[in-house]
């Protein structure tokens, strides 16, 4: 393993310096075509300096004279070749395998001299070896000119692998970077995608507490127009309230001065009781009249018309009571059902007093000592009607406000 690794690495540091001779063969051809003609005679006396070269020199005279650059052309590239491959033969001479190798190609052994390519048959000179066969064998200042070609090759190759010794660490450097640079770069557009599912998030929070803020505004602007609303409604309330209390004074006054006139009128009838049939007493003449008798009617008449007791829901305007269907001051309604089921909640069995407000079935009830009416338009159960105070229809304003009851649908 450690001579394949040798021959390895001598086999590739020969192809380095075959490519380097041919790039500096190439380079002092370019030098020459780029220098100026005057310099030309004194490149060329330092480069013909062999026979070999002579000649070749000469075979190309020939072709450009003739006007075959093309044929020149293939001639020298020829002639490239075998030097070049005469280099790699020459640095591979002490090589135990080369021999070896050689033999491997299965080459013909014609022992026929050897020359170089498109020199017009004229050979180089030749030398025969221990086995008969017969080599080139190149002058001194050659074998000098190419071991000093080989050492500058050499040292350039030696450069050159130093240089790429260099590069691909600056190459392995710039991918451990890269990398790294990739991964940052990975990580960052996790967090720029978690950031920007974050700032949504947020986004979507302020929305709705925008949103809810409007809604608790408006709801706030409302509560402020109620509240002033039913800061009017509780003056108008304890105005009927302080009125029903006193209309409530007059009605017990007159009902206290009924009853006390109602006794005396009994007392009267139970002092005239024991007088016989037909007596005159009876039957009052036309003119005269009995000291109670007048008050006792009116008292009779007015009690006929106030009402009280516990009373039928017909509907959320609409009462029955003691066989009378009466109709409450100032509600009206579509005969919901919904309402009048509140309003049955709401009187619970309780008493009513009602005393005649307008026409005949119109009446305005009070159950311990709350106005009625106020109490079903106040909740929604119905509109006001056109006879409706304004305490009632600021009642009603309040619910139609509120969308509650009949003003929620």
């Amino acid at each position: 393993m450690a001579e394949d690794r040798t021959l390895t690495e001598q086999s590739s540091h020969s192809n380095i310096q075959v490519l380097q001779t041919t790039k500096w063969a190439s380079n002092l051809v370019n030098q020459t075509e780029t220098s100026d003609v005057g310099n030309t005679p004194n490149v060329m006396p330092l480069l013909v300096d062999t026979p070999e070269r002579r000649q070749l020199a000469k075979d190309i005279e020939h072709l450009l004279r003739d006007g075959k650059i093309e044929e020149a052309e293939g001639y020298l590239d020829k002639a490239l070749n075998v030097a070049t491959f005469a280099i790699f033969l020459q640095d591979q001479l002490k090589t135990p395998s080369l021999l070896a190798e050689l033999q491997a190609l299965g080459l013909p052994d014609d022992n026929r001299s050897t020359v170089l390519p498109g020199a017009r048959g004229r050979p180089v000179a030749l030398a025969p070896d221990s086995s008969g066969a017969t080599h080139a064998v190149p002058t001194t200042d050659e074998l000098a000119e190419l071991k000093v070609a080989r050492e500058r090759e050499q040292q350039r190759a030696d450069a050159l692998s130093r240089d790429l010794a260099t590069v691909t660490e600056e190459l392995r450097a710039l991918q451990a970077l890269r990398a790294q640079e990739a991964a940052s770069a990975a990580v960052t557009a996790q967090q720029w995608a978690d950031l920007r599912a974050s700032l949504e998030n947020e986004r979507g929070r302020a929305d709705a507490a925008t949103r809810d803020l409007a809604v608790m505004a408006e709801e706030r602007h409302a509560l402020q127009r109620l509240r002033g609303q039913d800061a009017v409604l509780a003056a108008y309330s304890r105005k009927e309230l302080q009125e029903l209390k006193n209309e409530l004074g007059r009605e017990r006054q007159r009902s206290q001065a009924a009853s006390a006139v109602h006794q005396k009128a009994e007392q009267s009838q139970s002092n005239t009781r024991g007088e016989p049939i037909g007596t005159a007493s009876l039957v009052p003449s036309p003119g005269a009249s009995s000291p109670g008798s007048l008050p006792a009617r009116a008292t009779v008449q007015a009690t006929t018309r106030r009402l009280r007791g516990v009373p039928n829901v017909v509907d959320a305007a609409t009462l029955s009571l003691q066989d009378r269907t009466i109709r409450l001051v100032g509600v009206q309604t579509d005969g919901d059902a919904r309402s009048a089921s509140e309003l049955i909640k709401y009187l619970d069995d309780r008493e009513v007093d009602c005393e005649p407000a307008g026409p005949t079935d119109v009446y305005r009830c009070q159950v311990d000592g709350v106005d009625l009416s106020t109490v079903v338009l106040f909740n929604g159960g119905g509109r006001a009607a056109p006879d409706a105070t304004p305490g009632l229809a600021l009642a009603a304003d309040r619910a139609r406000s509120a969308r509650i009851g009949v003003w929620s649908r």
